[in-house]
């Protein structure tokens, strides 16, 4: 599937940059990290809306972008959106399948 970059992904992705919300930081110009997360909950959203109930996890190495400090919790910013379309977090290949019971 082509991961969709439509103008609801630029908005959620640029209001997500403007007020600093996980994935971007305060200070850096973080729209390429907003638009990447934004463009897979798009994608996980669309895929949820036509049926398919399958396990979906996002793999980003970049913890300190997702993940609390020290911590191997969500920021609670992106958990509340990964719930929304039921799509879980990994840091590696290796922890998504260990989700994946693979």
């Amino acid at each position: 599937m082509v991961v969709p970059l439509n103008d609801g992904v630029h908005t959620r992705a640029s209001k997500r940059a403007s007020l600093g919300l996980s994935p971007a930081k305060k200070g850096k110009e973080s729209l390429n990290d907003c638009l990447i997360f934004e463009a897979y909950i798009e994608l996980a959203g669309q895929l949820r809306s036509e049926g398919i109930q399958a396990q979906m996890v996002f793999i980003s190495s970049n913890t300190k972008e997702y993940r609390e400090p020290n911590k191997r919790i969500l920021k609670a910013d992106i958990g509340e959106d990964l719930a929304k379309v039921s799509l879980e977090y990994a840091a590696n290949f290796g922890e998504a399948k260990h989700r994946r019971g693979l």
